[in-house]
């Protein structure tokens, strides 16, 4: 039982309803993990694929603005080159170059942007206004024209200058223009007649470029083959600087996008102008903003799904373990001493099963509870009845001793005197008296009890003078096999007072003891006046005879020492006598333990 209890104690510290609920969780919320985190794994690699085509489309967006501004320019200068008032100039047919000014400012009057138009024929002199042609030397200078011509391009942009002033600042961010160089040539045999010069404001080249590259870059640069930064937008982080411009000349043939530290580079080639690259810097931590932002959802998905999965799992497994803990609150009360209510199946499955059996065993258990306390009662009834006999017994012990000296005495003085049938009784009565008073030995071979139950009825035969015989039919297989003491006497004393005598005549009374294979069977039977129900009551609860053993005492014993079946048996007939019989099992020699027991 206390080994019971602990085990009870531990399923209520670790039920299994918290296990079962547990083990589920765990279970799905390892899936979820796993979906989650293969999910997260895909999901971020394939973002970030996405993300890098996303920001080199929009890097090269920015170069297509950028395009179109070069376009703008270039269709400048070739309407330009093909006007017929400059080709006259460039031609050398006109030398009013007042007229030429008006001429090219009136040309590029409508293009945002350009400051000054020039044109330098092949001599490198400045076919403008007397008044400007100082200034257009500076030009010449600042646009390094001299690089241009020895290069031999169609067209170029200069690095970024200060112009009018002739001193180029270290800080490039504060030269605010760039020239736009092109070459003038003779239509009909492609000779070089001169050069034109568009002075252009920086900010006029890349204005459609800001909101967007500020959107999707920390920095933003436009830079030359040649390593000049063109144009910046974004802080003045010279590490950066540096890595865009190396990143930028490092060739045609490397990547469009490089991680360097914590920083990204995206780099796109301007289609229209070659000679400049546009690259742009994000951090990784703007980079991945998105995607954190991403996986952050999906964990809180996973975690809502695990909470659900727990919740769900909780209910699941309590609907399955309900049957068990009503089973384990039943074995708590049982525990108790309290008797527990049978359970109500629920389920039909295995616990339906499980519920039907432990139904079954409190029916069990609670028939055995029964059947254990009516046999208490029982016994408690043959253990009184026992000691009733037992009390009675020495009630008639009184100086047996003395009883049997002055009865040897009696005798000697009939013996003495002649008189054997006074001597005879005395001797019956004397065996008589020693098988009730001083043998204390509750059980007696047959032969033995059917000596005393002779000594009995010749006492008798002497006090009422009628003739009663009695005939014994015994097997000798039974004389050595022991029974209760006194069993047979009260049951002919019974036949010979109740049947025999109330007749009045003469009367045979018939012991039969006879056996099978398994049992022994006893029968005292009488040719009397036949008993009646009534009578038969008065006789078993009225004990009688020389000792005040009576009916209900030797039918109490047998079924004390044989069980219920080994009961006393009435037949009986008005007139024509009666039977008592019983069965006893049958006793193995020497060993009379087996035929006591039931």
């Amino acid at each position: 039982m206390a080994g019971f209890h602990f085990k009870l104690q531990k399923l209520c510290v670790k039920s299994i309803n918290n296990r079962i609920a547990l083990s589920f969780s765990l279970l799905i919320a390892t899936i979820i993990v796993f979906i989650v985190a293969a999910m997260g794994f895909l999901f971020a690699a394939r973002f970030m694929d996405q993300k890098n085509i996303l920001m080199q489309e929009k890097t090269t967006l920015l170069t297509q603005e950028v395009d179109k501004k070069i376009e703008i320019y270039r269709n400048l200068a070739l309407s330009v080159k093909s006007d017929f008032v400059v080709s006259q100039y460039v031609n050398g047919d006109q030398n009013d170059f007042s007229v030429l000014e008006s001429r090219l400012n009136y040309l590029c009057a409508n293009t945002y942007g350009v400051q000054r138009m020039d044109i330098v024929n092949t001599e490198m002199k400045v076919l403008s206004s007397e008044n400007s042609v100082s200034q257009g030397q500076v030009l010449l200078s600042v646009a390094d024209m001299d690089k241009f011509i020895q290069i031999g391009r169609e067209e170029w942009f200069s690095a970024p200058h200060n112009f009018p002033s002739p001193d180029k600042s270290n800080d490039y961010m504060r030269n605010s223009n760039l020239s736009y160089l092109s070459t003038i040539r003779n239509s009909d045999n492609f000779s070089v007649k001169g050069y034109l010069i568009i002075n252009i404001r920086r900010n006029y080249l890349f204005p459609s470029m800001q909101s967007a590259a500020q959107s999707l870059f920390e920095s933003t640069y436009v830079i030359s083959k040649s390593g000049d930064v063109i144009y910046r937008l974004g802080e003045d982080n010279k590490t950066l600087e540096q890595e865009s411009i190396k990143f930028a000349c490092s060739g045609y043939f490397t990547t469009d996008r490089n991680t360097i530290g914590n920083y990204t580079y995206y780099k796109q080639t301007i289609s229209s102008y070659p000679e400049w690259i546009l690259v742009g810097v994000t951090s990784n931590v703007m980079l991945n903003k998105d995607i954190t932002q991403l996986m952050s959802i999906i964990a809180m998905i996973g975690f809502l799904g695990i909470m659900t999965a727990v919740m769900l799992s909780r209910v699941i497994s309590k609907k399955i373990t309900q049957p068990i803990d009503l089973m384990k609150q039943a074995m708590t009360h049982f525990e108790q001493g309290e008797f527990p209510e049978k359970i109500v199946q629920t389920t039909h499955d295995e616990l339906a099963y499980l519920i039907n059996g432990f139904n079954h065993m409190l029916d069990d258990i609670e028939h055995f509870v029964d059947a254990i306390y009516h046999e208490q009662e029982e016994k408690k009834k043959a253990e009184v009845s026992a000691l009733k006999f037992q009390l009675e017994s020495l009630r008639s012990q009184i100086n047996p001793h003395f009883l049997y000296n002055t009865l040897n005495t009696v005798s000697y003085l009939a013996l003495k005197n002649g008189n054997e049938e006074i001597r005879a009784l005395i001797q019956s009565l004397n065996l008589l008296l020693r098988s009730t008073l001083s043998d204390q030995n509750e059980f007696i071979p047959i032969r033995q009890e059917i000596t005393f139950l002779e000594a009995y009825m010749n006492i008798q035969s002497y006090r009422y003078e009628e003739s009663v015989q009695v005939i014994y039919k015994i097997d000798d297989a039974v004389l050595d096999c022991e029974i209760p003491k006194l069993i047979l006497q009260p049951l002919v004393e019974n036949a010979f007072l109740h049947g025999i005598y109330p007749k009045g005549g003469d009367g045979v009374i018939t012991v039969k003891i006879v056996a099978d294979e398994s049992s022994v069977h006893v029968s005292v039977q009488d040719d009397g006046v036949g008993i009646d129900r009534e009578t038969l009551k008065n006789i078993q609860s009225k004990p009688r005879g020389f000792n005040s053993i009576g009916i209900s005492n030797v039918d109490e014993r047998l079924k004390l020492y044989y069980g219920a079946d080994a009961q006393l048996h009435y037949e009986s007939e008005i007139g024509a006598g009666t039977v008592v019989h019983f069965t006893i099992p049958k006793p193995m020699r020497g060993d009379f333990d087996s035929c006591i027991v039931p």
